[in-house]
């Protein structure tokens, strides 16, 4: 079992006695700006004839692509940047871990947030699928009053499944017995929270 205290927020410095930031956003705006920086450097200076640093990254964005598809399908490869991102995102934060800093994941404010972004984005894409009505009478099926259960249900369980798949795994890292990063998050995020939306485009 795990205490409260390492499941949730540690205040990293205070502004005022009401304003304060955690361990977790500070962290998390110093991976972003890691990120960014490094994508910025990576890509100014692209060239159709790659030299070596430029093919062995190509080659590293192949290889995520490819995983991505063969996990999605094909049909799906264009969601490759998405998945990209969250898995360097949570590589990234696993990684504070082996530095002797928490994981901005062991809170799981932060996985309940990464689980959030996950259910709209398939919400958005059962949208596109199917139309915004074709949506709302696949949810509302068989009957009127089950869309709002329908709603609820595919949000609790995208969010605890998706969170709690990524806060576990962040344990295993964070002091807790090793480190262990799932890269096949992909298809379980879609089959194991929000079936009645992700049906419409796996």
């Amino acid at each position: 079992m795990h205490s409260l205290e390492e499941l949730g927020p540690r205040i990293f410095f205070r502004i005022s006695d009401q304003i304060f930031i955690t361990e977790s956003v500070f962290f998390t705006w110093i991976v972003m700006l890691v990120l960014i920086v490094a994508s910025v450097l990576l890509t100014r200076n692209l060239k159709e004839r790659p030299g070596k640093v430029q093919a062995l990254l190509e080659s590293g964005v192949e290889m995520l692509y490819g995983l991505i598809e063969g996990t999605v399908g094909a049909k799906n490869a264009y969601l490759a940047p998405y998945f990209v991102g969250f898995l360097i995102f949570t590589f990234c934060c696993n990684f504070l871990g082996i530095v002797g800093i928490r994981s901005t994941t062991a809170d799981v404010n932060t996985t309940f947030a990464m689980g959030i972004i996950a259910f709209f984005m398939i919400q958005g894409l059962a949208i596109r699928a199917r139309t915004l009505k074709g949506h709302l009478h696949h949810m509302s099926s068989p009957y009127i009053f089950l869309l709002p259960v329908n709603v609820i249900s595919e949000l609790t369980l995208t969010v605890w499944k998706y969170s709690g798949r990524v806060y576990r795994h962040d344990l295993m890292l964070s002091g807790h017995g090793g480190f262990k990063l799932h890269a096949g998050h992909g298809r379980s995020l879609f089959q194991s929270g929000s079936a009645h939306s992700a049906e419409s485009f796996l």
